[in-house]
């Protein structure tokens, strides 16, 4: 991000939500799992700027939906927390989910309530109240 990537800067918190913790990480004592940060990005709109952003929204949808290997499940789910902060934070008219997908392949994108009781069921203590503080304000 701070290099005028942040097309990259999401690539990396995608990596970093997808570290192996179990949640009593002293790390976590700091740092939450980074909604805010995601979040943060977009409001920014760097695109604006000249800076490249792709489709955030359309790469959390294939994320979230060609999810495989480890702790696919909680990957799975962070990917779509994120999919539902890009779908309130930039306009559906310059970042449109994959219709294309959802037509061909059936796909019922989960909506807020749903992906809220999944953080809450599979993340790590206080993420479903983290991404809701987030995903609220």
């Amino acid at each position: 991000w701070i290099k005028g990537l942040p097309a990259q800067a999401l690539l990396q918190l995608n990596r970093a939500m997808s570290a192996d913790l179990t949640g009593d990480e002293e790390y976590l004592q700091r740092y939450s799992v980074p909604y805010a940060s995601v979040k943060w990005i977009l409001m920014d709109r760097p695109d604006k700027r000249g800076q490249f952003l792709a489709n955030p929204r359309r790469h959390w949808q294939h994320y979230a939906t060609r999810m495989s290997g480890p702790r696919s499940e909680i990957r799975t789910w962070r990917a779509w927390a994120c999919f539902a902060i890009a779908t309130r934070v930039l306009p559906d008219s310059e970042f449109p989910k994959d219709t294309q997908q959802i037509e061909t392949e059936g796909l019922m994108i989960p909506d807020e309530s749903k992906i809220e009781d999944m953080l809450c069921l599979v993340g790590l203590e206080g993420e479903c109240r983290i991404w809701k503080k987030v995903i609220k304000s």
